[in-house]
């Protein structure tokens, strides 16, 4: 996730964790790391570890995959073709790894071999908006922008919920000269929730063209000031669980805006304003003799000085005397008051309690059953 926000700094504490509890022999623990090391332009520390892991594993696909990017980084154009060609040959279906071996020979200037690579695929994959990406980055690569924002474009009607095609469309139309329709793709993506230095970059670009000094350092500045929000309301996010979990009620609802709710519906009642919040935490051991808080799959949109926020529970407990399983979901909504970000409402949607001996498949059963899209 930090990766996707373009945190390399928390992307790096988050692997340096991985790896202290990892065992010795989980070498794909070395993914992340190899992908920030190719950011930094560290190329070589990069392949060494893949080096490494395919000494242990000659066999490994992730490894073969890793050289290739590896080479890539390093502009080595003709051993990045030759690793990612073995990947392609050992899953030909891949289209993450066509598209990789397509991006090596278009930067290799090989247009026919780089088209080739994504052919190969295309009858699989005419659905999938990896392709489509892939052909925007070889076209874009090889100079044909009209082509590449013709396949950002169906990129973004198989994925419409994602903002990396819109900025994609408005990078390409940045080089093509049609700077009034990279304006309006930037800000379609900014609308969408983008907090990408891509997007705020084509945005104070822009402006800059048009004059708009002011504008332009806004930009900047909203981009900054997205980021910074959204972490504080991940740590606050964290001290909720860590507060929660060591039943310290104070703390907890120190959390909390005044006029706060915390709303755990049928399941765990209503609580209004911080004294019905922190007697909430004070009364919870009779019922929860122990909890572990673990939340993930988090969506957060920051909106000036409010914000909200969605993320997945899973809880270990002991509830009523029995070891539990809890799954649920969080609605959230902040406030940030005198510079500080608080929690104005949560909400607490309970999926599912299972039995620790018994599991979730017999109580999870009509969760499913309302919510499963599968065939």
């Amino acid at each position: 996730m930090a990766l996707l926000q373009e945190d390399a700094e928390q992307a790096a504490e988050h692997q340096t964790r991985a790896e202290e509890i990892a065992w010795k022999d989980r070498l794909d623990v070395s993914l992340v790391r190899m992908r920030l090391l190719n950011d930094a332009e560290k190329c070589q520390e990069s392949r060494a570890l893949a080096q490494k892991w395919l000494d242990t594993r000659p066999y490994s696909i992730s490894a073969t995959r890793m050289m290739g990017v590896g080479f890539l980084c390093s502009d080595d154009y003709e051993q990045a073709i030759e690793h990612l060609q073995r990947a392609v040959a050992k899953i030909p279906w891949s289209v993450a790894d066509a598209r990789l071996l397509a991006i090596a020979h278009a930067r290799n200037d090989q247009k026919s071999e780089a088209n080739s690579a994504l052919e190969q695929v295309r009858s699989i994959a005419f659905e999938d908006p990896l392709y489509y990406q892939g052909l925007y980055e070889i076209n874009f690569i090889l100079g044909d922008l009209e082509t590449a924002i013709e396949n950002a474009q169906r990129w973004s009607v198989f994925r419409p919920l994602s903002t990396d095609a819109l900025e994609s469309i408005a990078y390409a139309q940045i080089y093509n000269g049609d700077v009034e329709a990279a304006l309006r793709s930037a800000q379609a993506a900014y609308d969408m929730g983008s907090t990408t230095s891509t997007t705020f970059g084509i945005l104070g670009y822009v402006n800059l063209l048009y004059g708009e000094m002011e504008m332009a350092e806004l930009t900047l500045e909203q981009r900054v000031q997205r980021i910074e929000d959204a972490e504080e309301i991940r740590r606050l996010r964290y001290l909720y669980c860590e507060y929660g979990n060591l039943y310290d009620a104070e703390r907890f609802a120190a959390l909390f805006a005044p006029d706060a709710i915390w709303d755990g519906g049928d399941a765990f009642g209503r609580q209004e304003g911080l004294e019905q919040i922190e007697q909430m935490v004070r009364d919870a051991g009779e019922r929860i003799r122990f909890s572990a808080h673990y939340i993930t799959n988090e969506l957060i949109e920051v909106d000036g000085d409010s914000a909200t926020g969605r993320w997945w529970l899973f809880m270990p407990c002991v509830l009523d005397g029995e070891s539990t399983w809890l799954f649920a979901t969080y609605d959230d909504e902040y406030v940030k008051l005198d510079g500080r970000w608080l929690i104005k409402k949560i909400v607490l949607d309970v999926k599912n309690f299972a039995p620790q001996d018994k599991g979730w498949a017999e109580s999870a059963k009509g969760w499913v059953d309302d919510h499963w899209k599968g065939p």
